[in-house]
């Protein structure tokens, strides 16, 4: 039903109108057909390639049009229809994934996320959602913003009395012991959708299909250079750690400082994000896991190395699981991932039984 209304509204003819209707519906009729699963026949066949390629080509030229960027923003039921369904569209067929996989490079840049383009089709999304609330809307606006009006009146007397002992006063410019956020990483609406589908595919063949063409772009050893991107030299601070870091020649640091360099590390608005492209793309099939190990200048290695440090950090939460995590599925989905892997969990362990000795 969600799918049936996406590409509804609009009373008036507008160009706006008849282009969503000249794109906005062919796509949700296709989402429609392939969930209902009238569209995905037999693997077989001679129209399969044809087909399938056919059905990505013109989704990838959809997702480019800012009707449908807009439309995105403004349903976020057909955004996670689109992304959910992506695996499905290309048929297993490589062209087809070769398509998606140039199409996710190209979204994806961790280098430039198009902001202005995102905030421009967030307004759009706004201006489209209000012409399709019409009456009802402005009602809300009127009512929200006498409750604003009562707020402020309310507030007035309490910003005319002092801040309680211990505690910063918020409407000050720069509170005591404030410090700035960085940057949450946005995408478009659009570039989400194919960023979900990524991180999510599926365990048969048609994740494998998407997976084996990622391996092949640019995409794959992008996100692991934006995974990589600032890791600290120093150890993370456990004793273990330390003590392998400077028998490997590195200089010495306090805990404090070990700290401080990997929290601050683990804080970046990219990390999380890099990590969860990365568990999709070297889950349930070796092909993602054995290129992104095969990756020129040593990022393979540079790769490992920093998740099983991020494993052992007690300081750098989400990001530690979530480098638990991949290791666990890229060491189940390649043999040769999972010697490289226990050969380093095994050197930390080793060493940690060596300080429990000593310690005895």
């Amino acid at each position: 039903s969600a799918l049936a209304g996406a590409a509804g509204g609009g009373g008036a003819a507008s160009a706006g109108a008849v282009e969503r209707h000249r794109l906005v519906d062919p796509l949700t009729q296709m989402i429609a057909e392939l969930m209902a699963g009238e569209a995905a026949q037999a693997a077989g066949g001679d129209e399969t390639v044809a087909a399938a390629k056919k059905r990505m080509a013109f989704l990838v030229a959809s997702l480019r049009e800012p009707v449908i960027e807009a439309e995105l923003q403004a349903r976020p039921g057909l955004a996670r229809a689109v992304s959910r369904m992506l695996p499905a569209i290309t048929a297993g067929e490589p062209q087809a994934a070769e398509l998606l996989a140039g199409a996710a490079a190209e979204a994806i840049r961790w280098d430039a996320p198009d902001e202005a383009v995102i905030a421009a089709a967030a307004a759009a999304a706004e201006a489209m959602d209000l012409e399709r609330k019409g009456a009802a809307e402005s009602k809300t606006e009127d009512l929200q913003e006498s409750k604003t009006e009562d707020a402020v009146q309310e507030s007035k007397g309490e910003d005319a009395t002092p801040s309680p002992a211990g505690r910063s006063n918020p409407s000050s410019p720069n509170p005591k012991g404030s410090k700035s956020k960085p940057k949450p990483f946005a995408l478009r609406a659009s570039a989400r959708v194919i960023f979900d589908a990524l991180c999510g595919l599926p365990g048969d063949a048609l994740g494998h299909a998407v997976r084996a063409a990622v391996a092949k772009s640019e995409l794959l050893p992008a996100t692991i250079r934006e995974a990589l991107e600032g890791a600290p030299i120093l150890p993370v601070p456990t004793a273990a750690a330390m003590a392998l870091h400077r028998a490997d020649g590195g200089a010495a640091a306090s805990k404090a400082a070990c700290t401080r360099a990997w929290r601050r590390f683990a804080r970046r608005p990219t990390l999380l994000p890099a990590l969860r492209l990365l568990a999709g793309l070297c889950s349930s099939s070796a092909v993602g896991v054995d290129a992104a190990l095969g990756s020129a200048l040593g990022l393979g290695e540079q790769l490992l190395a920093l998740l099983h440090a991020l494993e052992q950090a007690p300081c750098v939460d989400a990001a530690g699981l979530a480098s638990e995590s991949l290791l666990a599925a890229m060491g189940a989905a390649s043999p040769a991932a999972a010697e490289r892997i226990g050969a380093l969990q095994a050197r930390t362990k080793a060493e940690k039984a060596k300080l429990a000795r000593m310690r005895k």
